[in-house]
């Protein structure tokens, strides 16, 4: 694959996780944090970092280039609050990471917060279009869930047709 090819599937897969993490945090849905959803934010994030170090690998010259934002630093003492408070105060570390999943969601967020930072404009105007289709997309989900359009079809889950 070209440097070229491997750059495009990487904003596409940002702009799918930018689309999607939105919406995996919705209150429509009967339980916003659970395993699978973690799953897919994990796998997506492991696919952009390897196709980031296959094409860090693949471009001859450059090497590793970090570019750094004004909210980097508060995003990391962030992460290592939230890191530290999930593993030193709850009394079950599995549950912390991964049935609520609070704490890797945050990690999650942060780790895309730095993908999307190293980005290029282009890239980061499909960021944009994609975390507002989110954004849009979550505010339908959340207006016909709070007026209640799905209380008559029968064939959809509980939760989507009640109050």
């Amino acid at each position: 694959m070209s440097e070229n090819n491997l750059k495009t599937t990487e904003n596409i897969l940002t702009a799918l996780l930018i689309f999607t993490f939105p919406v995996f945090l919705v209150n429509s849905f009967p339980n916003p944090f659970v395993t699978p959803k973690l799953l897919i934010l994990a796998v997506l994030l492991i696919a952009i970092f390897v196709l980031k170090a296959i094409r860090n690998f693949i471009t001859a010259g450059k090497g590793l280039v970090f570019h750094t934002a004004i909210f980097d630093v508060p995003v990391v003492l962030l992460v290592i609050a939230c890191f530290a408070s999930a593993f030193v105060v709850t009394p079950n570390r599995m549950e912390a990471f991964w049935l609520p999943g609070t704490a890797s969601f945050v990690i999650g967020g942060a780790l895309l917060y730095f993908i999307v930072n190293q980005m290029g404009e282009t890239s980061k105007r499909y960021a944009r279009i994609a975390l507002i289709a989110s954004c849009g997309f979550v505010a339908f989900l959340t207006i016909v869930s709070g007026v209640g359009i799905f209380k008559s079809f029968t064939g959809l889950p509980a939760y989507m047709r009640s109050d």
